[in-house]
């Protein structure tokens, strides 16, 4: 379980997974992130991902 206080940051998670559902290809995913991070003040860092995706055969969102 998760809390997220106070509320309306589970609107970013909404809008997350329609950009990873809707996102023509992973470049345009990663655009939508980009945006919805600075409306919501968050920054991102890739540099562990590529990491994590192949120990776990993972896919991200938009792929």
């Amino acid at each position: 379980m998760e809390i997220i206080s106070p509320a309306g940051f589970e609107r970013f998670f909404d809008a997350l997974g329609t950009a990873g559902e809707t996102a023509s290809d992973p470049a345009e995913f990663l655009q939508r992130r980009a945006e919805l991070g600075e409306q919501y003040g968050l920054g991102f860092s890739d540099e562990w991902v590529a990491e994590l995706t192949e120990r776990y055969q993972l896919k991200l969102l938009g792929e």
